[in-house]
This record gives C-alpha cells, sequence and structure tokens, in this order.
C-alpha cells in the first residue's frame, strides 16, 4: 500500500476508487451451500465481514431448493478480500451449520 501523504496518493486512490466500483472485485462464487440455504442464511453469513450488497442463491425449479452454490456481492473489495483470505465461511441454516 502506499503510505499517507506520499506523491502517489492521489494515483492510489484513483485506482482504488476506480477498482471498488467494479462488481467483479466485489463479487464472490460461494459453493457447498446446504440445499435448504436461502439468500437470508447466506447473507447473515457474510455480513459480519462488510456490508453485503446483493446475495443471488440459484433455486431448483421443480423443488424450490437451493442449487448448493451461490453469489454474494459486497459494498467494498475489502470485504471480499477479507472472505477469500479466510478461506471457509460457516452457513447456519435451521440450527445447523454447514462451511461454505
Amino acid at each position: 500500500r502506499v503510505r499517507r501523504g506520499s506523491r502517489y496518493q492521489q494515483v492510489y486512490d484513483e485506482v482504488f476508487r476506480v477498482a471498488n466500483a467494479d462488481e467483479s472485485t466485489r463479487k464472490l462464487f460461494v459453493h457447498g451451500l446446504p440445499w435448504e440455504a436461502g439468500a437470508d442464511a447466506v447473507k447473515r453469513a457474510f455480513e459480519v465481514f462488510g456490508e453485503v450488497d446483493s446475495v443471488h442463491v440459484p433455486t431448483d425449479r421443480a423443488t424450490g431448493k437451493s442449487k448448493g452454490f451461490g453469489f454474494v456481492t459486497f459494498k467494498a473489495m475489502d470485504a471480499a478480500a477479507t472472505v477469500l483470505a479466510r478461506g471457509e465461511v460457516e452457513v447456519e441454516v435451521r440450527g445447523r451449520t454447514a462451511a461454505g
């Protein structure tokens, strides 16, 4: 990172602003979700890392159950980076915990 007050601070701030505006730097693919996991459960599990912008958990049309994966988009890319550094997040559904 650039030290505050350095001559490159403005460049760093602008690069960070542009990168943070790009959804692809804030969106994570989440796999291994329980079949019962909905968007609310996934959001609760991930919002401890930062403000969540959106959650999408695809469901099977016939059963209405989760397909076992989803997407979490954070408001800031730092939150997404924190999740990636952690590696595994536990999602609680009906009192049971599963790693996603």
